[in-house]
């Protein structure tokens, strides 16, 4: 989730949301930690390789992907995010290269 969305998101259960009830606030793309590693390499030049380490926990009870079931933010407040992840990772990376490159 871009952080422009993540604060909106933030902000709007904080003013509008109802007293003491959670909300999940997240993407609802789903994406692996390794396909958004790739993901972030391709903006790069060079590209950085990206290394699979193996687990060393019972990889059985892991979630292969978690996605954050956010229906109840989105049908209470009536939003989407406003960046797909291709998008957010160029602007993220984008803005850390105008920051470290002065």
């Amino acid at each position: 989730m871009y952080a422009a969305d993540l604060v909106l998101g933030l902000l709007r259960i904080m003013v509008l949301g109802e007293n003491r009830t959670p909300y999940n606030l997240g993407a609802s793309e789903e994406i692996s930690i390794l396909d958004l590693a790739q993901k972030v390499s391709l903006c790069f030049n060079p590209k950085p390789s990206v290394f699979v380490q193996a687990q060393k926990s019972d990889a059985s009870v892991l979630p292969e992907r978690y996605v954050p079931d956010n229906s109840k933010y989105i049908s209470e407040f009536k939003v989407k995010s406003y960046l797909d992840v291709d998008d957010a990772i160029k602007r993220t990376v984008n803005y850390y290269k105008n920051i470290y490159n002065k």
